[in-house]
């Protein structure tokens, strides 16, 4: 919940400096904007309070957050590891921290872009092309570095021999502290395929003291096609809620071949970590069972957890299988005319626009995503005045925004770079499009629009647009 971060540098060249709140008045920026490259640390070279926890690229503000994990009954929440500090700061405006990795040294490795300025073109404003321009920022291009970090007086491990190991050693580096090392002993045994090792995988689902070992070894047999009925019952009987979980999941296949009689004792085995156990396990088996959810028994056990549970994830995992949450089709309406030959040809184009630009976020299917991008379908904004959704277009829009009854708070960033035509093509298309039949947008109304908004830089707000019919 709390995005704010914590740089040892001036941020201004970040694509919404402009607005309020996007800078701190000593020109840090405020919140994150720009996240990527997480990665869980499993090592061991790092001090044990690490173990676990996440590490996040912020390059606009030249930074690499450290995140505590908490994970309640597989609901998992976050903190800053650093209070108001971060895991590491630059104050070098080029230091664009892009993506993280492990290796079998348990060293942290950060990928280094380099570069003054990181930002697509289609959606760069009109402040962040001026700082680019006035400090050069888009040089130079031929810049990386990848950078090592170690813990202090802590040993490092040795360099990884797995690539020459036997099926037996790689078996035994499941057992490995180390993540990089489990994984790795993992996918070699997977893509060597050697069914040999079954045995030996199978007694470590079973006896090995560590769940991570059980829980790597259980995946691994998994990637090998190696999942039976029993080996199954003995993930669920595991102790750890974590390989019981897993154990679930790799029985998907087997749920979904078990119609008939000979299936219905392992349809009562994963009908049974529905009702007992941690929540975490019981959420899986409702989504496993949602599978099935065609079985009369399952559908009915289902049914049950979803009317009588206090817990909100389980409800849901219930209501998902029971298809209660499925997306709501487009209402029908009423056939308008047929597209001539002319209206189907930029028809098709402005679905290839819409594919491109905007689908991402509003879906193909006009629905949108929740907490990101508010429904096409059926919308006012799309149904209304084209003044207003070209501009949106154009500039973006910023803040609350009631869509179908719900307020979404979102960024849409400008797709100004688009053509006129272009823009036009896409915003008709949404118009007629899943039972619409509202009038075509012409390209020389967003020529209009765009000439008359030629000085604006700052994204629309609601207010702003309803003045305009």
């Amino acid at each position: 919940k709390d995005q704010a971060v914590w740089p040892s540098r001036v941020n201004p060249g970040v694509n919404r400096g402009y607005q309020p709140q996007q800078l701190r008045s000593d020109g840090t920026l405020a919140t994150f904007t720009a996240a990527c490259g997480t990665w869980i640390y499993r090592g061991d070279q790092f001090p044990s309070e690490f173990e676990n926890s996440a590490f996040v690229c912020e390059p606009s503000a030249n930074l690499i957050r450290n995140q505590r994990i908490l994970d309640q009954g597989g609901l998992l929440t976050s903190t800053n590891g650093f209070v108001e500090r971060e895991f590491l700061t630059s104050t070098d405006e080029r230091f664009r921290p892009v993506n993280l990795f492990e290796g079998p040294d348990g060293a942290l490795y950060i990928v280094n872009f380099e570069r003054g300025i990181i930002q697509h073109k289609i959606y760069m404003t009109t402040y962040l092309r001026k700082q680019v321009e006035a400090r050069g920022l888009d040089k130079p291009l031929d810049r990386g570095r990848i950078y090592r970090v170690v813990a202090k007086g802590r040993p490092t491990g040795r360099r990884s021999t797995l690539g020459k190991a036997s099926p037996a050693e790689l078996v035994q580096g499941l057992a490995s502290p180390s993540g990089w090392w489990r994984d790795t002993a993992q996918r070699l045994l997977v893509t060597r395929a050697d069914a040999g090792v079954a045995p030996a995988l199978t007694e470590a689902v079973t006896s090995a003291p560590d769940p991570r070992t059980r829980l790597q070894a259980l995946w691994t047999l998994e990637g090998l096609g190696r999942v039976t009925t029993q080996l199954v019952d003995r993930a669920l009987h595991d102790p750890h809620p974590k390989v019981r979980l897993a154990g679930l999941r790799v029985a998907e296949p087997l749920l979904l071949a078990s119609a008939g009689p000979s299936g219905a004792p392992l349809r009562r085995q994963v009908l049974r970590s529905l009702s007992n156990g941690s929540t975490e396990v019981r959420v899986q088996a409702a989504l496993s069972l949602g599978l099935i959810a065609w079985d009369p028994e399952v559908r009915g056990a289902l049914q049950q957890v979803h009317d009588s549970t206090g817990s909100e994830n389980l409800k849901a995992a219930a209501a998902l299988g029971l298809g209660l949450l499925d997306p709501p089709k487009p209402s029908a309406t009423p056939a308008g005319p047929a597209l001539s030959s002319a209206e189907q040809k930029r028809f098709d184009a402005g679905k290839e626009v819409f594919s491109l630009a905007c689908a991402a976020c509003h879906q193909p299917h006009g629905l949108g995503q929740e907490g990101l991008a508010p429904p096409l379908v059926g919308s006012d904004w799309v149904a209304g005045p084209p003044a207003r959704i070209v501009r949106i277009v154009l500039h973006g829009l910023r803040g609350p925004i009631t869509v179908k009854g719900q307020v979404y708070q979102l960024e849409m960033p400008t797709l100004g770079v688009l053509t006129d035509e272009q823009i036009a093509l896409a915003i008709s298309y949404v118009r007629r499009e899943w039972g619409h039949q509202y009038p075509p947008v012409e390209p020389a109304l967003v020529k209009q629009i765009r000439e008359a908004t030629s000085t604006r830089e700052e994204a629309w707000t609601v207010p702003e647009l309803l003045r305009y019919q």
